[in-house]
């Protein structure tokens, strides 16, 4: 039986690709960039998300632009879920955020 492939906590993989991004990071302008990119990304996430919702709850759409609706806000929420929280946290999150979604599409399909 071969043996299973695994990489130590910190080996030398996870620190040379930690030292080329710091060094990529280092330059201001591509910083800058970097940071106005994860905004944008975050307010398109969450816009999605919110209006997705609205459509759902307040406009109450039919079956066919209900489950597009649906499919979005579960886009969104699972983009925005990485700006939101830590890494450890994300998975928990993602779960959380899945149930509460089917819990509000099996409200709102039953009504």
């Amino acid at each position: 039986m071969a043996a299973k492939l695994s990489f130590e906590k910190g080996g030398d993989f996870i620190l040379e690709t930690r030292r080329e991004v710091e060094l990529y990071l280092a330059s201001r302008p591509i910083r800058v960039r970097a940071r106005l990119q994860l905004y944008a990304k975050t307010v398109v996430a969450f816009t999605v998300w919110a209006a997705s919702w609205t459509v759902l709850i307040v406009v109450r759409p039919g079956i066919a632009l209900g489950l597009v609706a649906l499919g979005a806000l579960v886009v969104g929420a699972l983009i925005g879920i990485p700006y939101v929280v830590g890494v450890e946290q994300q998975t928990l999150a993602a779960v959380i955020v899945i149930y509460a979604i089917v819990a509000v599409s099996f409200f709102y399909l039953g009504t």
